[in-house]
């Protein structure tokens, strides 16, 4: 059997790593397209796998996969999904991140379908530095409905004000243009996925900054698992996801205020910490979890006439 992934250049999947890893150890061909790159393909492929986005393409394979990673995102967030769920092609299996994704598409077809979690590599963390060189990390996103910015005028007076922050992710020249007589305010990357955990290593805490507003307060965020994975304490904003996270697999975090007053360094220094439990979640189990491998066996047989 072989795979073609086809995916936006809008963000980095990691899942796309590990679906490749996953597939290649069971002796399963898989590449990678952009979807420009996928509409001038002439390889024969037996299934297409769509990371959504839309996909309006003529069916070219014997087997379709789309996968919602996410729902849509402001502005029109419902308009979007309900735009998705009308133009997109049908395909043989829909996974989705979690049951709120799924239910903001509100498919009422019979399709088959799975859930498939975000996942941690299965790579031990890394000895804690006793002295770390920076105090704060944040890495992912730094898109207008993050308001990161909020978050760095924390570092602008105060006694964080004394207190450093790397920023590591992409696309910051403006934030940087407007902190750039903070020296305490730094930022860096991109970086490959590989090297995120040498960055992790640098730092005494981890910043899960995410804004409680649908969708994003009902998603997976992907850098607190890797903050967890590797045993950072993690200061976070409060929202509905993170507190089934912790009630689910344990530990404890800094909840922010929504106003950030409760962001001070005596405060964070002070908290006692723990981490969650993240054993079952490596990403072989998580893809196992979705049924996409059993369809695949399954339908892959009958499609292919094996």
């Amino acid at each position: 059997m072989t795979i073609a992934f086809i995916h936006s250049q809008t963000s980095f999947l990691p899942e796309l790593e590990a679906y490749h890893a996953f597939f290649r150890s069971r002796g399963v061909q898989c590449e990678s397209f952009h979807k420009p790159q996928w509409k001038k393909n002439e390889k024969k492929f037996d299934v297409e796998w769509h990371m959504l986005g839309t996909d309006m393409l003529q069916k070219t394979c014997p087997i379709r996969i789309h996968e919602y990673a996410s729902a849509s995102t402001p502005p029109f967030g419902p308009i979007k999904n309900k735009l998705k769920k009308f133009i997109n092609t049908k395909p043989d299996y829909r996974i989705f991140l979690n049951q709120y994704v799924h239910s903001s598409f509100n498919f009422k077809d019979e399709l088959p379908f799975g859930y498939r979690d975000m996942g941690v590599d299965d790579l031990p963390p890394l000895p804690r530095n006793n002295r770390p060189s920076i105090d704060f990390i944040y890495v992912g996103a730094l898109d207008q409905h993050r308001n990161i910015e909020n978050l760095l005028q924390k570092f602008t007076t105060g006694d964080l004000l004394q207190r450093t922050i790397l920023i590591l992710g992409k696309d910051y020249e403006n934030l940087r243009s407007k902190f750039s007589t903070y020296p305490n305010i730094q930022f860096e990357g991109p970086v490959p996925h590989e090297a995120v955990r040498a960055y992790l290593h640098r730092a005494a805490y981890a910043i899960n900054f995410i804004p409680d507003r649908e969708p994003f307060n009902r998603q997976t965020s992907t850098k607190l698992l890797e903050y967890v994975q590797q045993q950072l304490p993690v200061v976070t904003t409060d929202y509905p996801w993170m507190r089934e996270f912790e009630k689910e697999r344990g530990g404890r975090y800094f909840y922010l205020d929504s106003s950030l007053v409760n962001f001070r360094w005596e405060n964070i220094r002070q908290f006692q910490y723990a981490h969650a439990d993240l054993s079952d979640m490596n990403w072989e189990a998580q893809i196992l979890k979705s049924g996409i491998w059993d369809f695949l066996q399954k339908k892959g047989n009958d499609a292919l006439g094996r």
